[in-house]
Parts: structure tokens; sequence; C-alpha cells
């Protein structure tokens, strides 16, 4: 233990002077760490827990932050969670550090006990929202149901593009509903945080697509679209916040959709009128709302046990959803064309957190894929320069970084094959390998194979080295799977999602009227 404890001293020392790690020391403090058993390991919290107890709060957060990304153990989460709840922060940080939290933990394959994890952010984002509702005892009247306009409003966090899977589904989720008669308004609930003090470890810095606050309308990614970027500041968060909901109050919709989840805003909506949560991941979403839609495929263990995780009054329906949308198969492109030569077995990594995903044991996994398949490249997809720079040097004429595309299908043409690091996203590109006949090696328990099926799903990422080699050298088995990618694609294109929307439409409007005529609390409690 006391080597450990000189190696973190060293390692806060460089984290002081440059803001980093060096490599060497951060190697050595993971190494260091997970020599010793869970019991040990929460000892040794325990002791930094306390050594750190005197320093600022900030500080405090920083360096937990730091630990928790170099040695990504969800025992660490508790500490950061009662340091991030602490009095003496603003509503602004509170709100920030939650963020900051939640999307380490979303970049990394830390979290084990899945429902623990729930639980603690769950209730770490209830306690938030009494706080807001303290601080601001603003009331909205209840909109009856027949007092309520032909209106949905849309609200997400952040609206970039079509690679982002909630800019993709709110794009479709607009075409669909109005398509069935109703005016759609997106809310984008925007919380830059640039100019905020860094309070965290590799802060991640929001992007948007817009960075100026007010109204929009016309055509944003191919979609007719209207609403409000709203672009909370730290100054006036709250207010801003309570302002925001009266809009919508003023618009009366029939429900509130909110896409991703902890807006914060949606939440706001409860007073007065049906919201609803739809998550972009395989896992629930964090919320209050009563209406929980599941979008992807679940078994019935799954969504027996997500159910059990709920509130007594939370309740879910299912609305089967494909991604792609409108998508169709696009030709192939030459290999040549991205400086590959055409004989290449290319690997596809996409994502644009490869940074966070990739982690230095996936990378020495890649290295032995590499190893064993000496006519093997990996194509990387996506802004990941300081990945590019871990690259050990044996093996960097065999990575291709192309770097972000707006054309992402097309250029993942190249690929033979897609290989999904250890993560909860990357949907979206596993869904375009599917279409575009690429079969895809995944672990089971993320959003990738949700969407692509357990038939591309492997046990551990040790078996994933033996499935890339059978990729490689069996003829056999990669047409075999090629066919079991268009057997999958059939089965997304055939989706009739203008159908499973207007069923929605069908249960919330039943749903409301029903708790209205129970003379429940409008949220359903």
């Amino acid at each position: 233990m006391e080597q450990f404890f000189m190696i973190l001293q060293r390692g806060l020392g460089q984290l002081d002077a440059t803001g980093e790690y060096e490599e060497g020391t951060l190697r050595e403090l993971k190494e260091s760490y997970q020599k010793f058993d869970a019991a040990m390991q929460q000892n040794m919290l325990r002791v930094i827990e306390q050594s750190l107890a005197k320093f600022p709060i900030t500080l405090q957060i920083y360096i937990w932050s730091s630990l928790l990304a170099v040695l990504r153990d969800e025992k660490i989460i508790p500490y950061m969670g009662e340091l991030t709840a602490d009095d003496s922060l603003n509503l602004w940080q509170k709100v920030e550090l939650m963020n900051q939290l939640q999307r380490t933990i979303f970049a990394s394959e830390m979290i084990k006990d899945d429902e623990a994890e729930y639980k603690r952010n769950s209730d770490a984002y209830t306690a938030l929202m009494d706080e807001i509702r303290q601080r601001n005892k603003k009331e909205f009247s209840y909109l009856p149901w027949e007092k309520r306009n032909k209106k949905i409003v849309l609200i997400t966090k952040q609206f970039i593009g079509r690679q982002h899977a909630p800019t993709e589904i709110t794009l479709q989720m607009n075409r669909y509903l109005k398509e069935l008669g109703y005016e759609v308004v997106l809310y984008v609930a925007y919380m830059p945080n640039r100019n905020t003090a860094p309070l965290w470890y590799k802060q991640c810095l929001w992007n948007n697509f817009m960075n100026t606050a007010g109204a929009f309308q016309g055509e944003i990614e191919g979609e007719e679209l209207k609403g409000y970027n709203l672009l909370f500041t730290q100054e006036n968060y709250p207010e801003q916040l309570y302002d925001a909901a009266e809009m919508i109050w003023q618009e009366a919709p029939e429900w509130v959709l909110e896409i991703g989840d902890k807006t914060i805003l949606a939440d706001l909506c409860r007073q007065f009128t049906t919201v609803l949560t739809r998550r972009c991941v395989k896992t629930i979403p964090v919320t209050n709302a009563p209406i929980i839609v599941l979008a992807s495929d679940y078994t019935m263990a799954e969504e027996r046990r997500y159910q059990s995780w709920l509130k007594p009054y939370q309740q879910f329906v299912e609305v089967k959803h494909s991604i792609v949308g409108n998508t169709v198969v696009v030709e192939k492109e030459k290999k040549e064309n991205y400086g590959i030569p055409e004989d290449k077995f290319v690997i596809l990594l996409v994502g644009n957190r490869l940074v966070q995903e990739v982690t230095e044991d996936f990378l020495k996994t890649i290295y032995t894929m590499l190893e064993e398949n000496p006519k093997a490249v990996l194509a990387v997809i996506g802004n990941c320069e300081a990945l590019e720079k871990r690259i050990a040097e044996a093996y960097r004429e065999r990575f291709y970084f192309l770097g972000y595309t707006e054309e992402l299908q097309k250029t993942m043409t190249i690929g033979d094959l897609f290989l999904n690091p250890p993560r909860q996203g990357g949907g979206t590109g596993a869904m375009y390998a599917i279409l575009q006949e690429i079969p895809v090696v995944t672990l089971d328990n993320c959003d990738v194979q949700v969407n692509v099926g357990k038939v591309f799903t492997c046990d551990s990422i040790e078996s994933m080295v033996n499935l890339v080699h059978q990729y490689c050298e069996d003829k056999g088995f990669m047409e075999k799977k090629k066919e079991a990618c268009r057997r999958k694609a059939e089965e997304i294109l055939a989706v009739d999602e203008k159908e499973n929307y207007r069923r929605l439409c069908e249960f919330v409007e039943t749903y409301t009227i029903r708790q209205e005529k129970q003379v429940q609390h409008p949220d359903g409690r």
C-alpha cells in the first residue's frame, strides 16, 4: 500500500504542475492499485478521503475525478457523489459536475453493479431537482387534456448532427410526429461550460449547433425544424430554467418528450403536462417522468429487471424505433481513396470518444489482433488526435486515422469488420455497418449489442481476438455473418416507425385522461 501512495504523491505533483499525469506514472498507479483486492482498495480510498478532507472542495473534486479517470473503479463514484452535492457549490456547478460524472462513466467500462449505480444516480438527480424547486417555488397551473394544443415539445441537451444519436432520433421524431398532424417544437437545453473554472480532470466541453440563444426555424440537417436554443448561463441558471418552462406552458402541448435524460427542464414540465423520457442507449433513463419509452429490443427478463428499478408511479411503453430512419445502402468506396491498400483487411474503429473508450488495455488487445493477422489494419474514424499519439511505434503503420467525416456511412464502406470497444455507445456506427454488410464484433452489454443482435456478440475481450482472427482467415464464416447482416438489415428497415409513434400518441392520450379521472397528481404520483 505504501508504494501506491508514493506513486500517487508523485502523480499529484505532476497534476499540480502540468494538469496531467506522466504516462509512466499513470501506468504504475493503475498497476499498483490493481494488485490489491477490493477490500484493500476500499481502505486505500478511505485513506485518500481523509487525506484530502482539508483541501478546498473544488480541488478535492478535481483530484478524485483524476483518480476515477485513471483507475476506472466504480468504488470511487460514491466519493464523487458526496462531493458534487456539497452545499458550498451552486446549482450550475452541481448540474455541471453531475453531467461530467455521467459522461466519464458512459465513456468507460467501469460499472459492474449497474442497478446500484442507477439508484445512486437517480437519488442524486431527484435531490438536485428538489433543491431547484425549493429555490424557485414558481407554480404552473395544470393543463387539462381538452385544453392542450395538438402540439408536442421535444427537449434535448444538445443538437449536433446526424452522427450524434440523440440528434438523429430528434430529427426522426420531428418528421414522424409532423406526418401524424402534430406541430412539433424543439427546445435545446444547451448548457455550455467553456467559461467555467475547471472542476473536473479532462473536462468534457459540450458542443451545439448554435452558440447563441434564441428561436430558430428552417431546414436543419435536411429536416424542417423550429424551436428555441436556450443557452443557459451560470449567473441566471435557475431563473432561466423556469422562464423556459413557462414558455412551454404557454405552448400548451399535449405532451413533452425528453430525449436522453436529466435535461431538468422536462422535469419542471411535469407540473402542467404529460412528460415522457426516451433514452438513446440501452440502459433506462434517469428521470422522474411517469412514462419511459423503450425503443430498443429488450428481453422479458431485462424488462422485468428494469421495471423493479422504477418509482411506483412510473411505467414503460414500448415503441419500436430504428435509428437508421430513411438511410439507404450506399455504394462501396475504394480503400485506396483513403490511402489504404486494397488487399488489406480493414477493421473499423468508430467514434468521437475513442480517446476515453480505447484504454491502454484495449490497445494491447488490438496489437494482439494485428500480430495474429498480418493483413489487418485499423481505420479509425472520429476526432481522436490524442489516441493517435498513444499508438506504439511498432504499430503506427497499421493504423489509419481518418478523422471526423460528415459522410460516416460512406467512409465506413471501406471496412471489412466493425470492432466495438468496451463502451455504452457506438450504436449508430454499428447500424451503418450492418446495413453495409460489415459484421460487428462487440461485447454483449451495450447499445451496439441491442441494435445488431446477439449473433455478433462475444463474452469477453479475450474472445474478441479469436473472433477477429476467424473473420480474417475463414471466408465461409465471414459469408455466414454477412448473411446475418442482410437479415438484420431487412428487420431494421421493416420497422413501421410512423405507425409506432401513432400508437404512442394514443397511449399518452389514454394515460393522461385516465390520470385526470382518477384525480391524481398530473405527473402520475
